[in-house]
């Protein structure tokens, strides 16, 4: 076992570690203890975008989009593993959770199917009426507001994902209409 292998097999087993001591919510899978409009929580470090006291955050005077992660987060849903969720939030309130599923291509329907099936246990998912579902989007209405879309992206090498995002409707189209004043909500 080389040195790097040995140090994420480290990381894999106190995650798992952590996870076990501390299982996550099955009752709000992704969300992890946070509510759609809440600030980042104090154990998220942000990654990307107009985080709190960075340069562009201050150049601009505002904090629009910007990305976190939480330090320890749940790398699985069921059996399936995914990767450490994103965190988006706008203006400094939570609008959308994201992860990947890390599956074998020749699993990832099942994997969608097992992952899709814990979110409808605690989401109550009910697929969008003339939504086009097709190989690339599955996209389902779920309690309290929230969307859950899975997608995946043709990219050169062939098609990537699926990727999870669950986020609140009414805020992701305030996003929208922030940024294009001519969008109309679907």
């Amino acid at each position: 076992m080389t040195k790097q292998h040995g140090w994420l097999f480290c990381l894999a087993s106190v995650l798992l570690s952590l996870l076990t001591v501390c299982p996550v919510s099955a009752k709000e899978p992704l969300l992890n203890g946070l509510a759609f409009g809440d600030p980042p929580a104090p154990d998220m470090v942000c990654i990307r975008g107009a985080c709190e006291g960075s340069r562009m955050a201050a150049k601009t005077g505002t904090k629009r989009i910007s990305t976190y992660k939480r330090v320890v987060d749940q790398t699985l849903l069921g059996r399936t593993e995914i990767t450490a969720p994103k965190y988006d939030f706008f203006d400094g309130r939570l609008f959308r959770v994201r992860a990947s599923l890390m599956c074998p291509k020749d699993l990832e329907l099942v994997c969608v199917t097992e992952v899709t099936d814990i979110l409808d246990d605690s989401y109550f998912l009910d697929p969008v009426p003339h939504a086009p579902r097709s190989r690339s989007t599955h996209l389902y209405n779920a309690s309290e507001g929230m969307r859950v879309a899975i997608t995946w992206a043709l990219m050169r090498n062939g098609w990537e994902g699926p990727l999870v995002s669950l986020y609140h409707r009414e805020r992701m189209d305030q996003i929208r209409q922030t940024f294009n004043p001519r969008y109309s909500q679907p």
